[in-house]
């Protein structure tokens, strides 16, 4: 290996047989590292057999037979089809791009239309509630007034609205009223609250109630509730 680098190695072994002879152990150690070169990886040959038996077979006139200009043309040809490869590629990701985004805007379009529908909804039930309150809360308070009569003196209950219909004991509280009522003064209320509506649209004046018990319940599971 060292002849091949045309490195004499021979003279600069110890020829004297006295012990005391000097080694140039050094200078050999200077000559080696004097043929160091840097790596480069255009150099490395290492992989060529590999590639001279996968595609060759080993066969010296099948390599022989291709030209310069071959390898050229099949360089121009591999950068082609790659440029092809891409532009499909990216022609794949445009088309779904444009779906994601299509299905995004009708996404967005149908949300909007369900905000708007919410938004009417809302409007329209907060319009009912006043327009509802303003007609009956006179009724209500003057009906609850005469039912309840050991509740609060006598003067009724009051209406309001706060996020939908509340039932107050004093127009100065916040809580509902069916929260600090009993089971009877809840059914009270209920029909009170159910005489009101028929005195303010019913047509026909008459109301018949034909068992309390069912309604009782009932008041009682929401009252809890």
């Amino acid at each position: 290996m060292l002849t091949s680098l045309g490195i004499n190695f021979g003279q600069y072994f110890n020829s004297s047989p006295e012990m005391d002879s000097p080694i140039r152990l050094e200078e050999f150690i200077a000559l080696l590292n004097q043929q160091i070169r840097p790596y480069n990886p255009e150099h490395d040959f290492y992989g060529l057999e590999e590639i001279y038996n996968r595609y060759f077979k080993l066969n010296e006139e099948r390599f022989e037979s291709i030209s310069v200009k071959e390898i050229d043309n099949k360089i121009l040809y591999i950068d082609w089809q790659y440029a092809i490869y891409q532009n499909n590629l990216i022609q794949k990701h445009q088309l779904e791009y444009n779906a994601g985004q299509l299905q995004f805007d009708d996404a967005k379009l149908a949300s909007e239309k369900v905000k708007a529908l919410v938004d009417i909804y809302k409007n329209s039930l907060d319009i009912y509630n006043r327009t509802l309150i303003r007609d009956i809360e006179i009724l209500f308070h003057i009906y609850s007034g005469r039912i309840v009569q050991d509740f609060q003196g006598g003067l009724g209950l009051f209406i309001k609205e706060d996020k939908g219909i509340k039932f107050l004991t004093d127009p100065h509280k916040s809580y509902d009223a069916i929260f600090s009522m009993s089971s009877g003064q809840l059914s009270a209320l209920m029909i009170s609250f159910t005489l009101a509506l028929n005195k303010k649209y019913s047509k026909n004046k008459i109301l018949f109630i034909d068992d309390l018990d069912p309604i009782d319940g009932r008041v009682k599971y929401c009252g809890f509730y």
